[in-house]
């Protein structure tokens, strides 16, 4: 799943210190992380989204506790154990899985609430949302043990950071990947392109309903278009840290013995995979408006200015479906 299986981190060509660099990433993950749950906890943001996006934010600080730390920034420590040394790479394995779960989640809870706001408004409950998450992680522990109850063994004597049958293990990375990468990747592309045209059709019938271009139509239109902006924010930033690393890993990562070219283009590809749990708070933190909003009073009031300005209309799933009509609002995302 990650280099260190190929290739010892402490032995790479890159002159770069591995380990400082894992650790520099581990604690800015948490860091972030911490940031975006203290803003839903202080600010009693209680909403589905809120509700998924702390407990992604729990899956990203346990991935950088649990595993980036004494998997790449202190490798000595985890073989001190040999269960916990053998158990590691499946752990980081089903944080992953359990992050791209996360990412799908907000896809659907994004996708219900634009297109059957009704249906969302009357059954998408935090009760119910949270029992979704509770078996979004169970699944993932599921799928990142699998291994160990087919194919490959717990290891008593020694610490094996890889499987000993690679064939098997190269057609459960492959399944894997589809579950990492391509799953979160298309659920969102889908739910976005449905954002897409709804914005496209609202921008045309306002063009044609007010052919003058006053100025509450302009205005409606640039919203309109910042939503197109977040939209490729936010899908932008999934593909630009997961592609390179998932178009490695499956052309040249699972090819044995590796050169060094090869192992340096992982090195590089995973580093900026690895780093995405440290971003992915930060981007839909901001583009979500409750929590914008609360991010950008926090930073206003630390850098001294007044907080005293108007706060952004947030807007249930149906009021936005009925303003919509009216052509009086754009969607906020």
């Amino acid at each position: 799943m990650n280099v260190s299986n190929f290739k010892n981190g402490t032995n790479n060509p890159i002159h770069i210190n591995f380990s400082v660099g894992y650790f520099l990433l581990s604690n800015i993950t948490i860091i972030t992380n911490l940031f975006l749950i203290s803003i839903i906890t202080l600010r009693r943001i209680r909403s589905l989204n809120s509700t998924i996006m702390a407990s992604m934010c729990t899956v990203d600080i346990l991935y950088a506790t649990i595993y980036l730390y004494p998997r790449f920034a202190f490798p000595m420590s985890s073989r001190s154990n040999i269960y916990f040394c053998n158990i590691l790479p499946k752990l980081g394995i089903a944080f992953i899985i359990n992050l791209s779960f996360h990412l799908c989640l907000l896809s659907l809870d994004k996708y219900l609430s634009i297109t059957r706001p009704f249906f969302y408004n009357n059954h998408a409950t935090i009760g119910k949302g949270s029992l979704v998450i509770c078996m979004s992680w169970i699944a993932s522990l599921l799928i990142a043990f699998l291994p160990f109850f087919t194919f490959d063994n717990i290891h008593r004597s020694i610490c094996s950071l890889y499987s000993e049958n690679l064939e098997n293990d190269r057609i459960y990375l492959l399944f894997v990947f589809i579950i990492l990468f391509f799953m979160p990747l298309t659920s969102s592309i889908i739910v976005y392109l449905r954002l897409f045209i709804i914005v496209y059709r609202h921008n045309s019938r306002i063009i044609y309903e007010n052919a003058s271009r006053s100025n509450r139509a302009i205005n409606v239109i640039i919203k309109n278009k910042k939503v197109i902006f977040q939209v490729c924010a936010v899908i932008g930033m999934f593909t630009v840290c997961m592609t390179p690393y998932t178009i490695c890993f499956l052309t040249i990562g699972l090819v044995a013995p590796l050169s060094k070219s090869a192992i340096t283009h992982l090195i590089a590809s995973q580093y900026l995979a690895f780093a995405y749990p440290s971003i992915n708070p930060l981007v839909y933190g901001y583009f979500m408006a409750d929590t914008r909003h609360e991010i950008i009073t926090l930073f206003r009031k630390m850098c001294g200015y007044s907080t005293e300005q108007k706060k952004p209309n947030h807007y249930s799933a149906s009021q936005i479906t009925g303003k919509l009509r009216s052509n009086s609002i754009s969607i906020n995302y």
